[in-house]
């Protein structure tokens, strides 16, 4: 690293860009003795006084403190309060009850530029009020120092369960302050945390972190993480937005209430799809519309009113934005479709739970402007959204002024209470995945034919999602059906249905119509519920299990009808009547309308209908079932069948007057339009405003009406232009690449660049001046405010500067500025620099790495220095080349372009203008290119000496086994485990029925210790932590259910059943008797063990008999036979003694040769379908057989060439010819070698193939054919073999060569050979090195199988063309894939070799 003195250029910088300031902590103080008690929980300190209560507050160890009266600091010190440098020092665990009273702390000196009353160094401060009333006071009484009323140090942590916090700033005060600035982590769980004053700046600006807030998280690497459950937030939030690999959020909400804006700032450098570290599950979010009057010294608007700009949105989002003005990424989007929308969006979308339900509701007010004449009004209308919409809809919570938006998060067991219902019975509620009984009753038919309904209970929040949005919410199902215990296919279309059950939702899966036969049926159903669109499940599945036995019915009174009266209009045709309520054993109603005219039913007439009712099976009307009629209606009379299961009603019904509205119409009023009914009735609305461009007014888009009204007016306009690079050309650039736009509803139309004197710019040069004019264009609709855009504003760049005014055109919709550049040192060459940053987590206890410079040349005298500081920029530089990278310790790495011997990191932005690309990010946690100043990049060490989970695995309790006396932990050398106890104590050796606690000691190496928030687990289950032991508790084992099964029952012809009292079920194949004959056409079987339902014999199987011939005596030649048919079941008889026809014998005729028979007599004749064998003669002297002839019986022969060779006699005389040919030489040459020939020189047999007369030195050899000895170490295949003086070149090694040589270890083939032959060398299992030769083209099938130790193959030429895929094993081929068998030579040879091999 190289050594430099620019920590103060770096740090005036930073102070500049406004980055990454913290204090340096001071010593702390040692405590005094308080008023009464000990400090312990039971005996608090109870104080009176300021001294008392900031010695108590100072203690070194846990200590607990009450409030024993008011403590007012504001008369100490003449009036000035608390002394300049005095603030209270929290590195203990400190537990501060308010007691209901008031504590004031108030400061009038400030001799820091920052300060705090309350620092919470380390450990943590729990602040509570038990008796309500109570509350922290800070008074803040300059005007030029940041004050904070609690600071909460990055490793310390601040808890408020109860009571308020309060900040009172001097209403003069224009510096940033903060009740609560934390850095560590501060926890909300109710109670009030405020701040007198809101800020006065727009929060488009640049300077956003310069204000208010009530709570305000550290702008370091992390930003702290707050935990918000409950509580007043009345004040400013800001939360610091970093990504999290784990996705684990640091920043939660899950309620309280926030009145005033909720600031996101992300780190501008996380980019892409990435967790962020703020989670929002809930809360209520508020937006009330402020208003700011001028001071009477205002020299413009003295004492007039104005909307208070400050108070914009529920939710702010800073450095959302890949366009962000400011490098530290403090501006946030104003979403206006700019090319930043969708990606700007998600990044704030993630940040809500996926089971989100985020409430929005509406609200209108006056919006003032002091330089409007009149006030503009809002409308924001009611909005439902979920955490799985998408991030354009979720966008509107960041740009809309709601009153409130309400965030909760619904819980993963949002369903529960799943039951069955039989039509309207009464539901069986389900017991998890144990089987619920219940009856079925049939109807007298013996049948029940109802609708099933299987269904459970959505929360509060599932109902409020699905009747706000249905189709945000998905309920899914998976449902099986069996019927005494076989499968039930059930053909009806199975629906859902949803009904409001007061603040719940009942969700049924329907099935219509389902039939009961007489049986036990068994449903099974898993319900769950989804997030459509996401892969949000919002309820774990839910499993019921429910029997229910089908038996005969008997049938009940109806007790009760409802029902719907409809209402009938002039001219519609009547509907029915529909059933009100449950309605027990009513199953239809239908309607019958009497004297209805065509033309629909006529004003100011009765009519009557007839309502006929229907019994369920297993209910009837009598004389007792009260009807009750819903609606209006002059008069009933009931009547019922003979049967009791039909009940007709007369109803008689009286017409009302259905209104007919015409068409909406303009009647010249500014508020509404009408249109009315033919009775004189009217309806009114108020009307739809849109801009019209081609009137210039205001038209209603329902009925025309126009009004006058001035387009919507833009009243902040901002463009800064890019430095120019000298050398290059203005036209390379479009205008958006020019200039980055601030503001909404316009866009830049054009810019131009000029030179001073006017004339045209070809090329930018270093060291001149350059003018340009741009050219913005309003949306339609909107228009340019020429009363509050300034023309000073619109250029605000440290190059650029406006000239003149700007001018508008075209109504207002257009406007042109011109800017020049501020001097000649704005246009530079243009350096671009890429560096490496260095990863420090995996260098704890190592030397401290450096950054790099990547495919970069750098000018002459330039080169890339770097700088380390702990903790921050004013922290300790780091000089020392040996110095070790700590864990637990935060780093900062400034990386930048050193000229010469400067040490002013600004020296290279005088002669270039700089651009920093960071190629590979290390594990810095943030890096930004410094505006081309250099690169900053800031690291956070983890602290290893904290145990943040323990992991232990043990093998769970089981009934009836012996307990286990090991534990395992996960694979960290930190601790070690111990050997588990149970409770209770086993007492016979083994579980019974009981729920048993495992307890595992557990022991911390030296120099680490487990975190206080450790997580323990055991099997993956969360466990406790005590003394030393971490225990967890294992659902209660209960005794295995010992079957009792009823009789088998036939389920179908292959098998039967039977159930057990537990819903258990057994299959098995029938047990069937022999097959007895019935009759001539059937005979049947018994099952030993199984009845059909409902009868009393044992299931008898009928079937047809199956006839098969059986012969009871054998034809023979010219002798007849007898058979007859046999059932192959039961073995009855019929067709007995019929006769099969004799056998008889035909002529077998061969020239040149015998024919025999099995036991190879000589025939002259054969029996059709005998074999017979045929032999040819043996040839005379210079012939050799050549093939049968075929003359006459058109039989097949095996082999044809064969000298001997069989063929089936057929039912007919068959006539073969042996034919003959001329024998070959017994060889060819008479010079002593011929083909064929076998002969051994050195350790091989070879044999001849062929020879060349011409040339006997090129004859070929079968080289050889085997091994002379099979114990042979090493073979060299060589390139000839001398025979009889001749000498031959040995060009194949032959099928089976070397086959089982087991010691041999290295082989060499010689460079004439072309074929390595079939299993040449199988099962040589000690080879380990082979030299293929230059000639070699092919490698045959299995010619290396079975070598699996092979280290080295080399490839001496490159002819290898043919390589069989199984010329070794799969073990041999993973071994060169593995590159345990190396390969050498070739590279064409080898690269083929793998192919063939198909070897990647």
């Amino acid at each position: 690293m190289t050594k430099t003195n620019t920590r103060s250029r770096i740090v005036s910088i930073l102070l500049v860009l406004a980055m990454l300031l913290t204090m340096v902590p001071i010593n702390a103080v040692t405590a005094s003795a308080a008023t009464t008690g000990d400090g312990t929980k039971g005996n608090p300190f109870v104080v009176t006084t300021y001294e008392d209560w900031k010695a108590a507050m100072q203690q070194s160890g846990e200590t607990y403190i009450k409030l024993g009266a008011d403590i007012d600091t504001s008369t100490m010190n003449g009036g000035f309060g608390l002394g300049a440098d005095e603030w209270i020092r929290v590195q203990a665990n400190i537990h501060l009850d308010l007691n209901g009273y008031k504590l004031t702390l108030l400061k009038s000196k400030i001799s820091s530029v920052s300060v705090y009353f309350i620092r919470v160094m380390t450990d943590s401060l729990t602040i509570e009020d038990s008796r309500g009333g109570g509350e922290i006071v800070g008074l803040h009484e300059v005007t030029d120092r940041y004050v904070q009323l609690i600071e909460v140090d990055k490793d310390a942590k601040l808890t408020l369960n109860s009571g308020k916090l309060y900040l009172k700033i001097n209403d003069r005060s224009r510096m940033p302050n903060a009740t609560i600035y934390f850095g560590g982590t501060v926890e909300i769980n109710g109670g009030t945390v405020s701040i007198s004053k809101y800020g006065e700046r727009d929060e488009t600006e640049s300077s956003i972190t310069q204000e208010n807030y009530a709570l305000e998280a550290m702008n370091s690497s992390t930003g702290g993480n707050a935990v918000i459950k409950d509580g007043t937030l009345d004040g400013r939030v800001l939360l610091k937005a970093v990504a999290k690999a784990s996705g684990v959020a640091d920043n939660v909400i899950t309620g309280g209430d926030f009145k005033k804006s909720i600031y996101i700032r992300k780190d501008k450098n996380v980019t892409g799809d990435v967790p962020l570290n703020v989670s929002i599950q809930g809360g209520t979010y508020h937006y009330t519309p402020g208003y700011y009057t001028f001071p009477n010294s205002d020299l413009y608007y003295p004492g007039e009113k104005m909307s208070d700009p400050s108070e914009l949105f529920q939710f702010a989002t800073l450095g959302f934005s890949d366009g962000a003005k400011y490098s530290d990424g403090s501006v946030y989007s104003v979403f206006s479709g700019n090319s930043d929308f969708n990606y700007d969006m998600n990044a704030f979308a993630s940040m809500f739970h996926k089971n989100a339900i985020i409430t929005a509701e509406g609200q209108e007010y006056d919006y003032l402007d002091v330089r409007d004449d009149e006030p503009q009004h809002i409308i924001v209308n009611d909005a439902t959204f979920t955490g799985s919409s998408t991030a354009l809809d979720l966008a509107r919570l960041v740009n809309s002024h709601y009153k409130t938006v309400t965030v909760t998060t619904l819980p993963e067991d949002a369903l529960k209470d799943m039951k069955l219902t039989v039509g309207d019975g009464t539901p069986l509620p389900a017991k998890g995945t144990s089987t619920v009984s219940g009856d079925v009753t049939l109807g007298s038919d013996g049948t029940l034919t109802k609708n099933v309904y299987i269904s459970a209970l959505g929360n509060k929040q599932l109902k409020e999602m699905y009747y706000s949005n249905p189709s945000k919410i998905d309920f899914g199902y998976r449902l099986n059906i069996f019927k005494d215990g076989k499968r039930v296919d059930y053909t009806g279309v199975i629906s859902q249905t949803y009904a409001a059950v007061g603040d719940e939702i009942s969700v049924s899966v329907q099935l219509p119509n389902f039939k009961f036969e007489e049986g036990v049926y068994t449903f099974r159903l898993g319900l769950h519920s989804d997030l459509r669109g996401s892969e949000a499940q919002v309820g774990k599945t839910l499993v019921g299990l429910w029997k229910l036995t089908a038996k005969e019915a008997v049938d009940l009174p109806i007790d009760s009808v409802a029902l719907n009266v409809p209402e009938l209009k002039v001219g519609d045709t009547p509907g029915d009547f529909t059933l009100s309520g449950t309605n027990t054993g009513v199953s239809a109603v239908t309607t019958e309308w009497k004297d209805i005219p065509a033309t629909g039913v006529v004003e100011s007439t009765d009519y009557s209908a007839f309502v006929r009712l229907k019994a369920e099976n297993g209910y009837v009307f009598d004389a007792n079932t009260n009807v009750t009629l819903i609606g209006d209606y002059w008069g009933s009379n009931t009547g019922i069948s003979s049967d009791g299961k039909t009940m007709t009603v007369l109803v008689g019904v009286r017409i009302l007057h259905k209104h007919t509205f015409g068409e909406w119409k303009d009647l010249g009023n500014s508020e509404y339009h009408v249109r009315n009914c033919s009775c004189l009735a009217q309806e009114k609305e108020p009307h739809t405003w849109k801009y019209d461009e081609s009137l210039d007014k205001y038209k209603c888009t329902v009925c025309g009406h126009t009004i006058d009204g001035e387009k919507e007016r833009i009243t902040y306009v901002y463009a800064s232009p890019r430095s120019p690079i000298a050398g290059e050309h203005p036209g390379d650039y479009t205008p958006a690449e020019w200039v980055k736009i601030g503001g909404a509803n316009y866009k830049v139309e054009s810019i131009v660049w000029k030179n001073e004197d006017g004339s045209d710019v070809t090329t930018f040069e270093a060291g001149k001046i350059y003018k340009g004019t741009v050219t913005f264009k309003a949306d339609t609709g909107f228009a340019f405010d020429g009363d509050r855009i300034y023309s000073n504003n619109i250029f605000d760049s440290s190059n650029a500067e406006v000239v003149g005014n700007y001018t508008l055109a075209d109504g207002g919709t257009t406007l042109t500025a011109t800017f020049k550049l501020k001097d000649a040192n704005v246009v530079k060459p243009g350096l671009q620099v890429k560096v490496k940053l260095p990863t420090l987590n995996d260098k704890i206890g190592q030397n401290l790495p450096a950054a790099e410079l990547v495919g970069t040349n750098l000018p002459e005298n330039v080169e890339l220095v770097y700088s380390v500081f702990k903790d921050n920029l004013l922290g300790e530089e780091i000089t020392d080349p040996n110095y070790k990278v700590k864990s637990n310790q935060q780093y900062l790495y400034m990386v930048w372009l050193k000229v010469g011997d400067s040490t002013d990191i600004t020296e290279i932005t005088k002669m270039y203008n700089v651009s920093y690309e960071v190629t590979d990010g290390g594990d810095a946690e943030t890096y930004t290119d410094f505006v081309g100043y250099g690169v900053l990049a800031m690291y956070q060490i983890p602290d290893t000496s904290k145990i943040n989970s323990v992991a232990l695995t043990v093998t769970a309790p089981k009934y009836g086994e012996a307990p286990a006396t090991t534990a395992t932990g996960a694979n960290d050398t930190r601790y070690t485990v111990g050997t588990p106890t149970w409770s209770p104590a086993v007492t016979d050796g083994k579980f019974g029925a009981a729920a048993y606690t495992v307890s595992i000691p557990v022991t911390v190496a030296e120099g680490y210790s487990f975190d206080a928030n450790c997580v323990y687990t055991v099997n993956g289950y969360v466990a406790t932590y005590a003394d030393n032991k971490v225990s967890y508790t294992f659902p209660a084992l209960t005794a295995p259910h010992k079957h009792s099964y009823g009789i088998w029952t036939m389920l179908d012809d292959s098998q039967h059943s039977r159930s057990c009292t537990c819903g258990d079920m057994q299959f098995e194949a029938h047990t069937f008797s022999a097959w007895m004959k019935v009759d001539e056409s059937t005979h049947s079987r018994t099952c030993s063990k199984c009845k059909k339902s409902g009868e009393t014999t044992n299931y008898t199987e009928t079937a047809e008999h199956t006839w098969a011939w059986v012969v009871d005596q054998e034809a023979a030649l010219n002798q007849p036979g007898k058979q007859h048919e046999e059932c192959t079941g039961c073995h009855a008889k019929r067709s007995e003694n019929t006769e099969i026809p004799a056998l008889r014998d035909y002529a077998v005729t061969v020239t040149g040769g015998t024919a025999t028979v099995a036991a190879g007599t000589t025939i002259t004749r054969a029996m059709e379908g005998v074999e017979v064998t045929v032999t040819a003669d043996a040839p005379e002297t210079g012939k050799v057989f050549d093939k049968w002839v075929v003359k006459a019986g058109g039989v097949t022969l095996a082999n044809e060439t064969s000298a001997t060779t069989t063929f089936t006699m057929p039912g007919n005389d068959v006539k073969i010819e042996a034919t003959y040919k001329d024998a070959p030489p017994s060889h060819t040459h008479s010079y002593g070698v011929y083909v064929g020939m076998t002969y051994t020189a050195g350790n091989f047999i070879y044999q001849i193939t062929s020879i060349d007369t011409a040339t006997l030195g090129q004859s070929k050899v079968i080289g050889v054919v085997a091994a002379k000895k099979n114990k042979i170490t090493k073979v060299t295949i060589p390139d000839r073999a001398d025979c009889k003086g001749y000498g031959l070149n040995v060009t194949a090694v032959g099928d089976n060569a070397f086959v089982g040589c087991k010691v041999l270890k290295k082989l060499t083939i010689g460079n004439k050979v072309t074929v390595i032959g079939k299993n040449a060398f199988k099962k040589c299992s000690k080879l380990k090195t082979v030299v293929i030769g230059k000639a070699v083209k092919t490698i045959s099938s299995k010619a290396f199988i079975g070598d699996n130790k092979i280290k080295k193959i080399t490839f001496k030429g490159k002819k290898l063309k043919t390589v069989n895929k199984n010329a070794f094993s799969k073990k041999a081929k993973k071994n060169i894939k593995s590159k345990k068998t190396k390969l050498k030579g070739n590279k064409k040879a080898i690269k083929l070799f793998k192919k063939k091999l198909e070897i990647k």
